[in-house]
């Protein structure tokens, strides 16, 4: 989850915000649950599902980047059922 913890820096990145128009990062899906913003559960994944989007998209297919957006997906999505599951109980 590294790359996704804290707002892209663009000293390091400097064309990421001319390529992504809607950033996201973990930073700020932590702060909009601890300001409870989120109204449902499908604006929280969407939001998660926007990294992994916005990495894929930005990156080449295969760079340590796009290959941490999926193996954190490939982590979320069953603990993302198990959530739902146990939501409809």
């Amino acid at each position: 989850s590294w790359p996704f913890r804290e707002p892209v820096d663009v000293k390091d990145v400097p064309d990421y915000y001319h390529v992504i128009k809607d950033p996201m990062d973990l930073q700020m899906v932590e702060t909009t649950i601890i300001e409870r913003r989120y109204q449902r559960l499908v604006e929280f994944i969407g939001d998660i599902t926007k990294i992994f989007e916005n990495c894929r998209y930005y990156n080449p297919k295969g760079s340590n980047f796009y290959r941490c957006a999926t193996s954190l997906e490939s982590f979320f999505v069953p603990r993302l059922k198990l959530l739902r599951s146990s939501m409809s109980n």
